[in-house]
């Protein structure tokens, strides 16, 4: 048998690993293949990744999960969320219901991570451990095209865990693969994308930043909490108080049943960039803003004060510790390729988020395995991520359009500025619900161009 068809992936992610995962499970499709299939994973951390909020996994995203090996894991870890319900802190009444009765799943980040990362390595689900690695602490120092078509890959490896690979110099730190096709999934600030993809194609700021958080909520908690009139529940599921251009996320995303179920509070905000105009990408100037934790809880209960809701100023007084990082996105289109190099989530298309970011992602990886099975038909890489682009960006461009539009949408000051907002979030949702048949398709059945 020839010599292996080695894929590299950058970032062990949503993305990385559900681009591990499909390509290792999805297969050639000349049976049996010519060349065996080897992927390895370089994550920059030390192990799995603990950061990020509850995350809104959708019925397209939990079927593909499923067919990863990683929905079995995964549900039991979250609350099953079928609807998110829009009320407006003005009046604390329903404004509207996103998609309602459908199969979602609010659970951690993290949870949807390790998951993945579970299935991945599970020689017992379908995946041949000699296929697929995960190389923690891996930090990337180049990539460089190779007259062949593949990829020079060098990392230093600072974790005692190495890979199946050749070392330069005396340095066992130091190490070099040679790949046949290259996958940034490092995220929006993609080093791939950086030093080789698109260099000119830098992240901006969108004027918004998110704090999000995590309080303990009882059931004798849930059942004082209630919106207007003191009847329903503000919150059953998901719920998103909406007061002009500030919005208010209160989500469950522990199991059903369990003794005290976590609340998940994430608010969107308008900041000015940290420094000022031109210091949009001061990470420096965030992280000092961020880093105060007193200041943005009475900035996020100033947000969030009157209104209908008396209940909303417990709430937000109980989070004790709140997270803060700035949105950032990427120009609409952009160079997604280049040679043997492709990328994958927000490494190529980072956008504000909308309801299913992560799920994007995870498709994005799906699709690629799907692309791929004609790796051993004669179809060169460069042709396979055309093929891949071809089929892919129509959905991620109308997907940036509606994100962009929804971020976007102008908040005129005062109560005719809330009232304007809160028909704009019924004719938002009303469009969501109308075009929600997208979860229903499935991109492992799309034909492959020609």
């Amino acid at each position: 048998m020839s010599e292996p068809f080695q894929i590299v992936i950058i970032g062990a992610g949503p993305a990385g690993l559900s681009a591990a995962l499909a390509i290792a499970k999805h297969p050639s499709t000349v049976s049996p293949p010519s060349r065996p299939t080897r992927i390895t994973i370089l994550e920059l951390r030390g192990s799995v990744q603990t950061i990020g909020g509850a995350v809104n996994m959708t019925p397209l995203a939990l079927r593909y999960l499923d067919a990863l090996g990683a929905g079995p894991r995964l549900r039991p870890r979250g609350h099953a969320a079928s609807a998110i319900e829009m009320v407006a802190h003005r009046t604390g009444r329903l404004l509207a219901t996103l998609w309602p009765d459908v199969d979602a799943l609010r659970v951690r980040r993290q949870d949807v991570v390790e998951s993945l990362t579970e299935a991945a390595l599970a020689a017992d689900d379908g995946v041949d451990p000699d296929v697929l690695q995960i190389v923690y602490g891996a930090k990337l120092q180049s990539l460089e095209q190779q007259a062949d078509g593949s990829v020079r890959v060098t990392y230093t490896n600072t974790t005692t865990t190495t890979t199946t690979t050749t070392s330069t110099d005396n340095d066992a730190s130091i190490v070099v693969m040679r790949a046949n096709l290259v996958l940034g999934c490092d995220g929006i600030h993609s080093l791939v994308r950086r030093q080789l993809v698109e260099p000119d194609r830098p992240e901006t700021y969108t004027g918004k930043c998110v704090a999000y958080g995590f309080i303990p909520a009882s059931p004798s908690d849930a059942a004082r909490w209630t919106r207007a009139g003191g009847r329903e529940p503000l919150v059953r599921h998901t719920t998103l108080v909406q007061n002009g251009a500030e919005s208010l996320l209160l989500a469950r995303y522990e199991p059903e049943g369990a003794a005290q179920t976590g609340l998940y509070l994430a608010a969107v905000m308008p900041v000015e960039a940290a420094g000022g105009s031109d210091a949009a990408d001061n990470r420096a100037g965030w992280k000092v803003q961020g880093a105060d934790k007193e200041g943005l809880r009475h900035t996020i209960r100033d947000m969030f004060a009157g209104g209908g809701i008396g209940c909303l100023e417990e709430i937000v007084a109980r989070c004790d510790d709140w997270f803060f990082y700035p949105v950032h996105m990427l120009p609409e289109g952009g160079v997604w390729s280049k040679g043997s190099v492709l990328l994958l989530g927000d490494a190529a298309h980072a956008m504000p988020p909308q309801g299913e970011s992560t799920g994007v992602a995870i498709e994005d990886g799906v699709q690629l395995a799907h692309v791929l099975s004609r790796r051993d038909a004669g179809r060169s890489v460069p042709q396979m991520l055309a093929d891949y682009e071809a089929l892919r960006r129509a959905d991620v461009t109308a997907l940036h359009k509606t994100s962009m539009a929804r971020w976007n949408t102008p908040a005129p000051a005062g109560w005719i500025g809330r009232v304007f907002m809160e028909y704009m979030a019924w004719v938002v949702v009303s469009y969501l619900n109308w075009t929600s048949n997208h979860f229903a398709r499935d991109v492992r059945d799309l034909a492959l161009p020609e």
